[in-house]
């Protein structure tokens, strides 16, 4: 107990550990922070000499912290005893998480058995190979392992059953079950809002939910665990006698729920931030809301301190932070106004998460956000509560989800307010921030200056226009299964694609040219017609303005040799009509700048032999 009320010590400082935990994270993703790092330790020595002694002991504990987490592989020579905790079936393998010595790990294995939860194999294993393209500013699987907790994939090639045992995570797969058979229709969307689990919505509903700007209404955060709260409370008051008792109670359900949700950081941030209110409350420790916010941070951070590579930490500790930092701002009579103001600083403060999935954003998710923010509060939420506990309600519910799945459906189909920008370097998103809080705390002070508003400008304008301040010409061969390869002339005068690789659920090669600025492809050329050579061309076709493409259905119209940009390229006249499609790719050499590449899709013998014959190509680079 003497620990807690220590905690009143530090009042109105816990946001400078916690400023000092995030400059840690950042020196580890990019070393120009160190210096930031230095910085702001000098800042410390300088202000408050006693912030930055703690501080320098929060800076060793959480570097040993991370040390200990350091990723521990599975020896594949040997055999382990794994406890299945978690498991997912497909078509052609399962997948299923296990501890081996307490540590997790994730496992596949392509055999005909029926795993369950609980159960204690004896494995022999191989080390699963990354099948994922290493493509930037893509899904990156080795950051979501860490973010897991996950110490490795490994194949599994031959298990022996131990026992059965109890785990707590039969206790999730219970309740999903008892949703699945008791709620049929509405099953998706009260699994959402009870489990943070959103995979049964529907793909193109999520996709138009993502859209709109409203995909964190379906997190479970602070407006669920603070509408669980209110209902909670007024439960327990008709149970419990004393506000302590009903304070007990409460904080042993978040501890549950948090458990529930598989520890989602979004539910573990609003659920702490309850329970520490309530120590606040109860011992009297004086500690304001962003102390209490800052705290839960460098608690999170301890735990685990790859916490912060799950976007859902980010996106809740950031929207916290501007709400906590705006809230003279937020504090109308109208509640039509409040909603407004809070949809306001959600749109700000989420836009580099926005635009780092889409690649665009909405500018009417502004109004999206208040309109919809009424109908999950007051419709969505409590009602997937209500259908939870009395099933009845699944009909009524679904006529509420169809409702709403017909007009976020229609909604996406209102793209004139869209904007396609993307805002991918960690530099750039620091100073968007630093710009908005400056910017905010003006505001709330009612004296805006003016250059600050002329610098925000400008670096709008910079973020928008990006692709203009291309300054070199670039050839990129794309890491995706086949070929794709995307040449970039300086100051956005052309842009070529040739190939397209396979197609891929997750837009790969299409999210990577975007983060490349690029929003005219000036000709598409398609070398040959295998799937890893034009599978995901239906998608780029859909992605970008394309002005020209080029197949071998009409190459013979470029029988001279083509300018874009600083770039030229000529196609060398072949026979045509191979029974292998391979020896019926196109064949051109390229020049970008005084660089010279020769592309020969994926021709054969017979085809080499044929161009070597006609054609002397030299000063190949």
């Amino acid at each position: 107990m003497n620990v807690l009320k220590n905690l009143s010590l530090f009042r109105n400082e816990y946001i400078y550990f916690a400023i000092l935990c995030l400059l840690m994270i950042l020196s580890l993703e990019k070393g120009f922070f160190f210096i930031v790092l230095i910085v702001y330790l000098y800042y410390l020595w300088k202000t408050s000499p006693q912030t930055l002694k703690v501080g320098l002991v929060i800076c060793l504990l959480f570097a040993l912290r991370v040390e200990l987490v350091q990723r521990k592989p599975l020896d594949p020579s040997n055999v382990h005893i794994v406890k299945v905790t978690s498991l997912k079936e497909y078509d052609q393998f399962t997948s299923f998480r296990g501890k081996v010595n307490h540590k997790s790990y994730q496992f596949q294995y392509s055999g005909n058995h029926q795993f369950s939860i609980g159960e204690v194999y004896e494995i022999s294993i191989e080390e699963l190979e990354d099948n994922n393209g290493d493509i930037p500013y893509t899904f990156d699987l080795k950051k979501y392992d860490k973010a897991l907790r996950i110490n490795g994939r490994y194949k599994v090639l031959e298990l022996t059953k131990i026992k059965n045992t109890v785990h707590i995570n039969q206790l999730i797969t219970l309740v999903d079950q008892y949703m699945k058979n008791s709620i049929p229709q509405s099953y998706g969307y009260v699994k959402t809002m009870i489990l943070a689990e959103n995979e049964e919505i529907d793909e193109s509903v999520l996709e138009a939910i993502n859209d709109a700007g409203i995909s964190h209404l379906f997190a479970v955060s602070g407006l669920h665990i603070g509408l669980l709260v209110v209902m909670l409370r007024k439960g327990l008051g008709y149970l419990l006698k004393k506000d302590y008792q009903s304070d007990i109670a409460l904080t042993i359900f978040l501890l549950f729920y948090m458990f529930l949700t598989s520890f989602s950081p979004s539910v573990v941030r609003a659920s702490m931030m309850v329970m520490f209110i309530l120590i606040n409350r109860y011992k009297k420790l004086q500690l304001d809301t962003l102390d209490i916010v800052s705290l839960v941070f460098i608690v999170l951070l301890f735990v685990h301190p790859y916490y912060y590579l799950q976007l859902g930490f980010q996106l809740s500790f950031l929207m916290t932070f501007f709400i906590v930092l705006a809230r003279p701002l937020l504090s109308y009579d109208d509640k039509i106004k409040s909603a407004f103001a809070l949809s306001m600083i959600a749109f700000f403060a989420s836009l580099p998460f926005v635009v780092s999935l889409n690649q665009s954003v909405n500018v009417l998710t502004v109004f999206y956000n208040v309109i919809y923010l009424f109908f999950v509060m007051f419709l969505l939420l409590p009602f997937a509560y209500i259908t939870f506990v009395f099933p009845i309600f699944d009909d009524l519910y679904y006529v509420l989800i169809t409702l709403f799945e017909y007009s976020v459906l229609w909604i996406e189909k209102i793209d004139i307010f869209k904007i396609d920008f993307v805002m991918n370097k960690l530099s750039y998103i620091v100073v968007y921030y630093i710009l908005c809080i400056g910017l905010l705390i003006q505001i709330e002070e009612k004296h805006v200056r003016r250059s600050w508003v002329y610098v925000s400008s400008v670096f709008v304008l910079f973020i928008l226009l990006q692709g203009k301040f291309v300054v070199y010409s670039s050839v990129h061969f794309v890491d995706v299964y086949g070929d794709a390869t995307v040449i970039q002339s300086s100051f956005d005068r052309c842009n070529i694609l040739i190939d397209t690789g396979v197609s891929d659920s997750y837009d790969g090669l299409i999210t990577y040219m975007k983060n490349k600025h690029i929003k005219r492809l000036d000709y598409v050329i398609i070398s040959h017609h295998h799937d890893d050579h034009h599978g995901e061309l239906e998608d780029v076709l859909k992605s970008f303005n394309v002005i020209n493409y080029i197949d071998q259905s009409n190459v013979d119209k470029y029988q001279d040799v083509t300018r874009c940009g600083d770039q030229q390229f000529f196609f060398y006249p072949l026979t045509k009509g191979h029974h292998n499609e391979n020896d019926n790719s196109l064949v051109m050499s390229m020049y970008v700048g005084r660089d010279h590449y020769l592309f020969t899709g994926d021709m054969e013998t017979s085809r080499e032999k044929e161009f070597i014959a006609l054609y002397d190509v030299k000063d190949v680079d």
